[in-house]
């Protein structure tokens, strides 16, 4: 005879109600590493993508910073071309031809924080028979044009016109040619050293002289810029006085920096 069935036992309710509790807490704790794996994941993707991000970034900076090193040291070594070949014109005109000692000085101090590109000067014969820069009556740098003023205690650049960004080699190039000595051989050579040569800066000038000057201005004014130095204004360019509308003043040589 089989034996009987085990008698049925009911398994009380908490029980049950405690195993699913316990289930759902195995559950959430499940989800919640998943979901602490899937930030962490995120986490160094978005801290990989980051890093990555920074170092081409420096990577370009440095490219940046490197291709701007060069095109300023090619933009120094272009101006220094521009002064020895002006230098080299001026050798044609008057022969034989040097700076004066206190030229060069001057030239070097404002080359110590501006590129000096072209000059024109006032010269005088030497008792060797040579001719000299005795002075300087304009300066065009990659930033300004001055205007040169002389005083007891020495020479005094003007600021009379701020280029809007550093003369690029496409600029200078251009001054160089339309100023300066230019590519059209000696004759062209000649012509332009004579032009600047004759740009005067003095009080009085001759109408040939005024004329010159006024053609020296427009070609600047070619590259955009402007005059700048707080209220004052220029009333007729280069060779006009300046008014200040603020202290109604009006000078006659362009007025100190502010």
């Amino acid at each position: 005879m089989s034996e009987a069935p085990p008698a049925y036992h009911e398994v009380p309710y908490e029980d049950h109600a405690a195993q699913l509790e316990q289930m759902k807490a195995m559950m959430e704790q499940m989800r919640l590493e998943k979901e602490h794996m899937r930030l962490e994941k995120e986490r160094l993707e978005t801290e990989a993508k980051r890093k990555a991000e920074e170092e081409a970034v420096a990577q370009l900076c440095a490219e940046k910073e490197v291709a701007l090193h060069a095109e300023q040291e090619e933009l120094r070594e272009l101006a220094k071309k521009c002064l020895r070949q002006q230098d080299e014109a001026f050798k044609l005109v008057y022969k034989p031809f040097v700076l004066c000692d206190d030229a060069k000085s001057f030239r070097a101090s404002i080359a110590q924080s501006e590129n000096m590109i072209f000059y024109a000067g006032g010269y005088k014969g030497k008792d060797d028979g040579a001719w000299s820069v005795g002075q300087f009556n304009y300066i065009i740098t990659n930033k300004n044009v001055y205007q040169v003023k002389y005083h007891p205690t020495g020479p005094v650049p003007y600021v009379i016109y701020t280029f809007n960004a550093e003369l690029k080699k496409t600029q200078i190039l251009f001054l160089n040619r339309e100023i300066a000595t230019g590519v059209m051989g000696s004759n062209g050579q000649l012509e332009k050293a004579s032009f600047l040569m004759s740009l005067s800066s003095g009080a009085c000038m001759r109408s040939d002289e005024y004329m010159m000057l006024k053609k020296f201005e427009s070609i600047i004014r070619l590259i955009p810029g402007s005059y700048k130095n707080g209220d004052w204004k220029q009333l007729d360019g280069f060779v006009g006085m300046y008014f200040n509308e603020t202290t109604m003043e009006l000078s006659e040589v362009p007025p100190p920096s502010l």
